[in-house]
């Protein structure tokens, strides 16, 4: 029963945070965004989905059809063993937890990856080589980041970092948040670094070839995704007292930015992780351990 309240929460969670997204896109837009259905459009998120699961899909004739149909349903599985195993807050079982975190992160590769390769399309299976490129490249600064908070806090216990109080390790604790906060804003595929979903290009990306239900589950494991991101950076930043605080303020950074900013070229995108964040990040590192 409690699996199941869980779950409902979290999906409820993704509900409120497309109607939030859609609301705040519209001011930046200087429209109004969803404001019919239900009072002030709360009903919104309820009959996107209501519609979506209700459509018909149909399955490319030369795919493979069995990983077609399975990949979608594993984006939602994996977002939501990211948020049941509940690897920040366990104090005793999750010794590790900073890497079981970082496992579970190198696994979402796999998704894209499979998703564009059974659809039998040139623009998803391009959607899910950028993407791999993207979370390769990404993925090493991710583990140096976490690597580095680790050494910061000597434990992989995640549950210290919420109780990590200041010092002179603050001069490189919040650079490396800083950093930390756009590596998970690239590894969400949010704009401005959406191109494995660049519809200008790739006409919706690796997924272009899903609708309906099928749709439907990878768009609720991606929103899920980004909630998790933007929690577990929260205890980067802020201290366990405050942490939804700054749980609500990055959701709302990462909407603000998407309103605000152009998309990336793949190029720029690559060059920023390997020619500025990979060396800021590998000097960081090299600084604490001078100290």
């Amino acid at each position: 029963m409690n699996l199941i309240l869980h779950i409902v929460l979290m999906l409820l969670s993704v509900a409120l945070f497309t109607l939030f997204e859609r609301k705040i896109l519209g001011l930046i837009q200087l429209r109004k965004g969803p404001c019919k259905v239900g009072p002030l459009g709360l009903l919104q998120p309820f009959s996107d989905a209501l519609k979506l699961f209700s459509k018909f899909s149909s399955a490319p004739i030369k795919g493979n059809l069995m990983l077609y149909y399975f990949t979608p349903l594993y984006f939602l599985i994996l977002s939501l063993v990211f948020f049941l195993n509940k690897p920040f807050l366990s104090t005793s079982f999750f010794t590790l937890s900073i890497l079981v975190l970082l496992f579970l992160y190198t696994t979402s590769v796999y998704t894209t990856l499979v998703t564009g390769w059974s659809s039998n399309s040139k623009y998803s299976l391009i959607g899910s080589m950028r993407s791999i490129a993207q979370s390769l490249s990404y993925e090493i600064t991710l583990g140096l980041l976490f690597f580095s908070f680790a050494f910061i806090m000597s434990s992989t216990l995640m549950f210290k970092i919420m109780n990590f109080n200041s010092s002179m390790l603050q001069l490189f604790y919040c650079p490396l948040s800083m950093i930390l906060f756009l590596n998970y804003l690239i590894e969400s595929n949010r704009t401005p670094f959406d191109l494995s979903e660049c519809e200008s290009e790739l006409v919706s990306g690796f997924n272009v070839e899903f609708g309906g239900a099928e749709f439907s589950l990878i768009f609720l494991g991606e929103n899920l995704m980004l909630v998790f991101n933007s929690l577990v950076l929260s205890f980067f930043i802020g201290s366990i007292s405050v942490y939804l605080i700054f749980w609500l303020v990055i959701i709302f950074i990462k909407v603000s930015i998407r309103g605000a900013y152009p998309r990336y070229r793949l190029d720029s995108m690559m060059e920023l992780c390997w020619l500025i964040y990979l060396p800021l990040t590998i000097v960081l590192l090299s600084s604490l351990f001078l100290i």
